[in-house]
């Protein structure tokens, strides 16, 4: 009993030998002096997203700044090996937040997603539907939005019907407002909503003046 006791301490032991090998192999650079580090963005259809800007950290130093090219590749030049972090935007989009990256190899592709705006509103419904509310405001707030009405109308919109679910109100028709103007450009099964929603709201307003 004792040998296959101390025979499993053994194996534990060389097991932890193995995976400390591993890791210090993987983040050990594989190169001298400097690189560049290529990467590649594409949206949720797996297509290139062009023109995002893409930028490299270390630490809280901004090292570097490039757009991706029509093949949604982007390159940084003159970097040696180390941990890196790799932030992006573009309108419309979903951004991506200091995604940590360790360049230790020459040749080595960084692949990330950027989702798009009608994505990302289809998994916002969804999220809506099944009462994940605080997972659907997530995806909403990751959105950098261009100055189109669509994209803000349709956020208001979805925020809106969020903070209704929640009870809360007063927010509810704060979002509303927002998207009022330009309810037109919801498709019409939100737009149906949003007006069931606008008299909702008001009746209750009603209501409480009547009390």
């Amino acid at each position: 009993m004792a040998k296959n006791g101390f025979g499993r301490l053994l194996f534990r032991f060389y097991i932890i030998y193995l995976i400390l090998i591993f890791y210090g192999c993987a983040s050990e650079p594989r190169f001298s002096g400097k690189g560049v580090l290529c990467g590649l963005v594409v949206d949720e259809k797996n297509r290139p997203v062009k023109e995002a800007v893409i930028t490299c950290w270390r630490g809280a130093v901004c090292l570097q700044s490039c757009l991706t090219n029509e093949n949604g590749i982007f390159n940084f030049y003159d970097l040696p090996p180390g941990l890196y972090e790799i932030s992006g935007e573009k309108n419309d989009f979903s951004s991506l937040h200091r995604i940590k990256y360790r360049f230790s190899e020459r040749g080595n592709m960084f692949c990330c997603q950027m989702n798009s705006l009608d994505w990302v509103l289809e998994c916002a419904a969804e999220k809506l539907r099944c009462g994940q509310i605080e997972e659907m405001y997530k995806l909403l707030d990751n959105l950098t939005l261009s100055k189109s009405s669509y994209g803000k109308t349709a956020v208001s919109f979805y925020k809106a019907c969020g903070k209704y679910y929640e009870g809360d109100k007063r927010s509810a028709k704060r979002y509303l407002k927002k998207a009022y103007d330009n309810k037109e450009l919801l498709d019409e099964k939100c737009l149906s909503l949003f007006q069931d929603m606008e008299l909702a709201l008001l009746k209750e307003e009603n209501n409480v003046q009547a009390d």
